[in-house]
C-alpha cells in the first residue's frame, strides 16, 4: 500500500507515523516549505516528502491519499484524486479506522475545547480510561500509532475535519455553539454550518447526540437528515440553580456514556481547573486581576468571556488577525468597559465597530501585541480595574497559534505581576 499525506502539519505528521507503522509506503506533499526540524521528522516515516506545492504528479502510484484538515475539499489534488478513482480519507476516518474503543466527538464555534478536556476529565474520575485528541492539539492517529490509546476516545472535530470525513462513526456527539466562523475556508456561514451538522449524521443510532439550543432555531430551518441517533437539546437553566451550558453538555454526555447520574458528573466537575488560555487567571498587577483568554478567536467567544467573569468594569484587548466578522455586539454593553486596547492587523477594522462607543471610554492603538504589552504597565496604573486579554481575533498576524500569542502575553506580563 503506497499513501500521499497531503498536508504535513501535525495531523498530517500523526497520520504518516501511523501509516508508516502499518507497514504502508509512505509520500507527504505540503503546499509550503517545511522547517528543517520539520523535515527531519518527516523523514522518520517517509519515503518521499515535496514541500514546494501540491503537484497533480505527487499521486502517481498511489493507492491512498489521507488529507489534513487544512486542505479544501474543492482542492485540485483531491478533485483529481476522485477523478482517477484514488480513495480519499480524511486524517481522522483513517485513525479510527484502527480504533477500537469508544468514541466522543465535539463540535461548536466556541467552546470546543472546554468540553472536550471536560469529558476527559469526567470519565477518568470516574475510573474509567480515556483520552482527548483531535483539534485540541493531539492527532488520533498519533495517539494510535504510538500506543497511547484508551478505552474512550474525546475527539475535538473543527469544521475542516467534519467537511471531509466520511466514514465517521462516533457513539456520542456534542454540539457547543454556534456563530459565524471560518468564512473565508468554507465560502459562506451555510457551508460552515452544513460542515458542522455533519457530526449529526456521524453519531451511531445507539448514540446521544447533545446540542445547545442557540443551534435549535438553524435545525428548525433545515431541510436535511439529521441522523438516526437519540438528540437533546439542552440549555443552561435545565437544572436547578444555572449550571453553565458547557458543564452541563459534558455532565449529560458523560452521564449517557457511562449510565452514571448526572447530578454526580455536575459535581464532579468542580475539581475541573479549565484550560490554558482559556479565561485564564494568571495573576494580580496593583492587586487587580488579569486573564488570559488568548484562546478566543471571535467576537463570540469574547462576548462569552465577558459573560462568564460578570465584572462591573474593566479594560479588554482586543486585536490578531481578523475574519470579517461584525465586532459591534462586544460594545452593545459599554457600561462594563472602562478602556478598549486594540492591537495587531485588525486594530482599525475592530475600531470602526466601536466608533459609537461613549466619549468617556478611551480607545488605544498600537501596531503590535508586543508594543501594547510595552504600555502594559501605564494601561493598569491609570485605570486599576481588571484587564480580559480575549483578542476575537485569530494570532496569525504575529504568531503561530493562539498558545504561542497567550505564551507571550503570560511571559510579559508575568515580569509585571504582584
Amino acid at each position: 500500500m503506497k499513501v500521499l499525506i497531503a498536508g504535513a502539519g501535525v495531523s498530517g505528521l500523526g497520520a504518516a507515523k501511523l501509516a508508516k507503522k502499518l507497514g504502508y509506503r509512505v509520500t507527504a506533499s505540503n503546499q509550503t516549505a517545511l522547517l528543517p526540524e520539520q523535515t527531519t521528522e518527516f523523514k522518520k516515516y517517509c519515503e518521499t516528502i515535496y514541500d514546494r506545492g501540491h503537484e497533480l504528479s505527487h499521486l502517481k502510484g498511489i493507492d491512498q491519499m489521507i488529507v489534513s484538515p487544512g486542505l479544501a475539499s474543492n482542492h485540485l489534488l483531491i478533485s483529481q484524486a476522485i477523478k482517477q478513482k484514488t480513495p480519499v480519507i480524511s486524517e481522522v476516518d483513517f485513525a479510527l479506522g484502527h480504533y477500537q474503543g469508544k468514541v466522543i466527538g465535539v463540535t461548536g464555534t466556541n467552546g470546543k475545547s472546554t468540553v472536550v478536556s471536560m469529558i476527559n476529565y469526567l470519565l477518568n474520575a470516574l475510573g474509567f480510561s480515556a483520552t482527548a485528541a483531535g483539534n485540541i492539539g493531539d492527532p488520533p492517529s498519533a495517539q494510535i500509532a504510538e500506543g497511547r490509546t484508551k478505552d474512550h476516545m474525546v475527539l475535538e472535530l473543527s469544521s475542516y475535519q467534519l467537511e471531509q470525513s466520511n466514514t465517521l462513526s462516533l457513539d456520542g456527539g456534542v454540539f457547543t455553539s454556534i456563530s459565524e466562523d471560518h468564512i473565508a475556508h468554507h465560502g459562506n456561514f451555510k457551508n460552515y454550518l452544513d460542515a458542522k451538522l455533519r457530526i449529526f449524521n456521524a453519531v451511531k443510532t445507539s448514540g446521544l447526540m447533545l446540542y445547545c439550543d442557540a443551534l435549535a432555531p438553524y435545525l428548525n430551518d433545515r431541510q436535511i437528515n439529521l441522523g438516526a441517533c437519540e438528540k437533546e437539546q439542552l440549555s443552561d437553566v435545565a437544572f436547578a440553580g444555572k449550571t453553565p451550558i458547557n458543564t452541563l453538555l459534558s455532565a449529560r454526555s458523560v452521564s449517557f456514556a457511562t449510565n452514571t447520574d448526572v447530578t454526580k458528573c455536575i459535581k464532579l466537575l468542580a475539581g475541573f481547573k479549565g484550560l490554558e488560555h482559556r479565561i485564564e487567571l494568571i495573576g494580580t498587577m496593583a492587586g487587580q486581576p488579569i486573564y488570559n483568554d488568548s484562546k478566543s478567536t471571535n467576537a463570540e467567544s469574547t462576548m462569552y468571556a465577558l459573560s462568564t467573569l460578570k465584572l462591573e468594569k474593566c479594560v479588554l484587548m482586543l486585536g490578531g488577525a481578523g475574519k470579517g466578522e461584525d465586532y459591534s455586539p462586544l460594545f452593545q454593553d459599554p457600561s462594563v468597559l472602562q478602556e478598549v486596547v486594540l492591537f495587531g492587523k485588525s486594530a482599525d477594522e475592530i475600531a470602526a465597530h466601536a466608533d459609537k462607543l461613549p466619549a468617556l471610554i478611551k480607545i488605544s492603538k498600537f501596531p503590535t501585541l508586543k508594543n501594547a504589552l510595552e504600555n502594559f504597565a501605564t494601561i493598569v496604573s491609570r485605570n486599576k480595574l481588571p484587564v480580559l486579554f480575549s483578542p476575537a481575533c485569530a494570532s496569525f498576524d504575529e504568531f503561530k497559534s493562539f498558545e504561542h500569542r497567550g505564551a507571550f502575553f503570560k511571559e510579559m506580563v508575568g515580569k509585571l505581576l504582584d
